[in-house]
């Protein structure tokens, strides 16, 4: 669970860079999509998705809650949020993409410059 966090936290730090947004030291995946202006589309839901599994980035030093959250990571617990972290993970990577994709149509063709 903890690594479907940082996929998502990473597909939205790459959003942020290909976007030109600066970031802190942040790992609240909703703040990530706010900053980087990929909030604007979505629905409560899907805050509460980002919210949720950004809860999956435990700290290490609190074992209370570490075996809290094991006892609920039951299969059909983990299924499920897998499920939705690979979709999210999908979904931005794919927006990065498109937008990497545009960045570098619009820059010069340096191959045509050189003589």
């Amino acid at each position: 669970m903890f690594c479907g966090h940082l996929a998502v936290e990473k597909m939205l730090k790459a959003l942020c860079a290909v976007r030109n947004v600066k970031i802190d030291r942040e790992h609240k995946l909703l703040k990530l999509a706010k900053d980087s202006g990929y909030i604007s589309n979505l629905s409560i839901t899907e805050q509460q998705e980002l919210l949720t599994i950004t809860s999956f980035n435990l700290e290490a030093r609190y074992d209370d809650y570490k075996r809290r959250f094991h006892a609920i990571c039951t299969s059909q617990y983990v299924d499920t949020w897998s499920k939705t972290i690979f979709r999210w993970y999908k979904e931005v990577r794919k927006l990065v993409i498109q937008e990497r994709a545009t960045l570098s149509n619009n820059e010069p063709d340096t191959q045509s410059l050189v003589k």
